[in-house]
């Protein structure tokens, strides 16, 4: 099974994942990320008018093979 890594970024702090996980191919990592990422972002919503959540999976050499963003924003009207 492919070993991918899954770090994550919440604009302020980056989290490198040093262990990884194994999945079935990276679009079953990618749909987990894409799930996981609204969660991550409730606990930012007090904290600003512009968050953005990252998610970057690797595989086990370092390369990027997906990002995966969530950005909330606030526009205030004049």
């Amino acid at each position: 099974m492919p070993h991918y890594f899954v770090d994550t970024s919440d604009g302020d702090r980056f989290i490198r994942d040093e262990i990884g996980l194994e999945a079935r191919d990276l679009q079953a990592v990618r749909d987990e990320a894409m799930a996981a990422l609204p969660s991550m972002g409730r606990e930012l919503l007090a904290s600003g008018d512009l968050r953005e959540l990252f998610v970057i999976i690797r595989d086990p050499v370092g390369r990027v093979l997906c990002r995966v963003r969530l950005t909330i924003w606030c526009e205030w009207s004049d």
